[in-house]
């Protein structure tokens, strides 16, 4: 690529706003839909436009911040075209991408890597197609009549909220499983995406847990350079007053932003700026409270796990709803329990079985499979850490090859070939 020192600001503010301008471009002016048949466009955006255009984000301000070196025009093009990740994430900077892509040529084959590398994105595909399909199964249904304005129970809304929260967090971690696997093969590392965001119990690290590359994307180059400017231009005397405005102003900015690119709506721009507030609320208290064992005591915790669990499923409600009247028709149920209603009845005298899910043996699976995902997700480790994947002290990778792995991976393979639900192997990102 070439470098012109004398025109850097005016080339950076071009390529910023070419970048964002197009993609906001297609939020705002959808093109087509999914069922026209146009292969290359998925919720009326061409496939990967997003995460392509931040990913040009990160090369103009790594290069003029002189983060990271310029790039021959075949680096800078697999840097910019880099299939694994494209689609859907996870968003790797330039300046983490670059320095291996310049290695790459160079680097003998590394079967440890290919080895793991192999290995998650099995486990990536059991996790999409697996836990994230048969969870839909229940979820969907549900979705579905309270759109029609059909009346939800209480079973049935605790199953959209947190099932759909379980279905959103396998689904897309599995995606990244599958992405970060395929380039452990060629020996690249992407970022990271998730690192057990459900075993948080403070709002903020859950945020910072969830989609951790579009989160540190946006950190890193979109809030501090906010931050920043704010903090200069806020008219207050002390210095400790206008760092203060600036960051709850810039997480008041921020967490909008993130949101409205996965749905461009008033619903959406509503539940983003409670969350800021949330974060901003839970920060301030956490500060003001005294330092002490109480901090990280086991009430504390577990406190702090059901607000979070307790938010994040809310939350996700209104953007798997698709409108205001079908995310209260959901929100409705969580208080229709009277004690009468059950998922699965088996005749007990007076007890009602509701209306959508029933004790079919495909929603009896479902219910014990959204089970074994929840068990999962909050008490096991997770896939990054498993593999590696997540930035540690020795830099070696967890996973070792063994008669024992290989026969594991084998039945989470299979299980995930034989999962063929209507919304296995779909990724939910797709449509944001």
């Amino acid at each position: 690529m070439v470098d012109l020192p004398e025109h850097r600001t005016a080339i950076l503010l071009v390529g910023l706003i070419a970048n964002i301008a197009s993609v906001a471009w297609f939020k705002l002016n959808p093109t087509a839909h999914p069922s026209s048949g146009d292969f290359f466009l998925v919720a009326g955006i061409p496939l990967g436009l997003s995460f392509y255009a931040f990913k040009q984000v990160t090369y103009l301000l790594d290069r003029y911040e002189n983060r990271a070196p310029d790039a021959p025009l075949s680096q800078y093009l697999l840097f910019s075209t880099f299939f694994a990740h494209l689609p859907a994430g996870p968003i790797t900077p330039y300046r983490v991408l670059q320095p291996q892509l310049l290695r790459l040529s160079s680097e003998r084959v590394d079967l440890g890597l290919l080895a793991a590398g192999t290995a998650l994105a099995i486990v990536g595909a059991f996790k999409l197609r697996f836990f994230s399909g048969h969870i839909g199964a229940l979820t969907t249904p549900v979705y579905e009549a309270a759109k029609s304005g059909a009346e939800t129970c209480g079973p049935e809304a605790v199953v959209a909220s947190f099932g759909f929260l379980l279905e959103l967090y396998y689904n897309f971690s599995g995606y990244s499983d599958i992405a970060i696997g395929i380039a452990l093969c060629l020996g690249l590392r992407l970022s990271p995406n998730f690192d057990s965001p459900l075993k948080s119990f403070r709002l903020g690290d859950y945020v910072m847990r969830w989609h951790m590359s579009l989160i540190q994307f946006a950190r890193n180059y979109f809030f501090f350079y906010l931050q920043r400017a704010l903090a200069r231009n806020i008219p207050f005397r002390r210095a400790l007053w206008r760092r203060v405005a600036a960051w709850t102003l810039s997480v008041l900015v921020t967490f909008p932003m993130v949101m409205l690119w996965h749905s461009v709506d008033r619903v959406t721009l509503a539940v983003s700026i409670l969350g800021a507030l949330a974060v901003i609320v839970a920060s301030f208290l956490r500060l003001r409270s005294r330092p002490g064992p109480a901090e990280g005591g086991l009430f504390t915790r577990v406190v702090g796990f059901g607000v979070c669990i307790s938010v994040a499923s809310l939350s996700v409600v209104f953007l798997r709803g698709g409108d205001l009247n079908t995310a209260l028709n959901i929100l409705a149920g969580l208080g229709n329990w009277g004690g009468q209603y059950s998922l699965l009845s088996i005749g007990a005298p007076g007890v009602e079985t509701c209306p959508t899910l029933s004790k079919a043996p495909t929603d009896i699976i479902g219910l014990a499979i959204l089970f074994l995902a929840a068990a999962i997700a909050f008490l096991a480790p997770n896939s990054s850490r498993m593999f590696g994947t997540l930035p540690q002290q020795n830099g070696t990778l967890i996973f070792k090859p063994s008669l024992a792995w290989a026969a594991f991976l084998g039945v989470l393979g299979w299980l995930a070939w034989l999962s063929n639900t209507p919304l296995s192997g779909f990724v939910i990102y797709e449509n944001f």
